[in-house]
């Protein structure tokens, strides 16, 4: 076996055993600036064969913001409605966890799957963040 030499006189293989362990450790956030974190919903019925299963990455496509939540059907769909072609609402099932989003929270999600706002009072905060991000407007 042969090893190589750099000027400092340290071998290839020397360096390698001096180099520490990497790790890689990804933790889910719903944090605004973060992706939207993979997040596997299941739905059953009492029926056992009717049985599906999906991600949250289902309701995201390429040309819609998506405002998620566990709560306040009406006020997602009325935002909904206010922005034809630009937002789309989804529900959240309660019993689904997703990292950082407390009960009466909505979350919006670009349409490149990063989360662009989270918080509470969406039909005054949703209008201000679509504002900001579509037409580059500072508060």
């Amino acid at each position: 076996k042969t090893s190589l030499r750099r000027n400092d006189g340290l071998s290839v293989d020397m360096i390698e055993k001096q180099m520490p362990e990497w790790t890689f450790h990804l933790e889910a956030s719903s944090t605004p600036g973060c992706r939207l974190p993979h997040v596997q919903i299941s739905h059953e019925t009492m029926n056992s064969s009717n049985h599906w299963e999906t991600s949250l990455h289902s309701f995201l496509d390429s040309k819609h913001f998506v405002l998620f939540s566990k709560t306040s059907i009406s006020i997602g769909e009325t935002l909904q409605r206010s922005y034809p072609g630009i937002l789309k609402y989804a529900q959240i099932p309660s019993n689904v966890s997703l990292p950082g989003l407390k009960n009466g929270m909505f979350l919006l999600v670009r349409p490149d799957d990063h989360i662009a706002w989270r918080g509470y009072d969406p039909m005054i905060r949703v209008p201000q963040a679509l504002e900001q991000i579509l037409f580059h407007k500072i508060p």
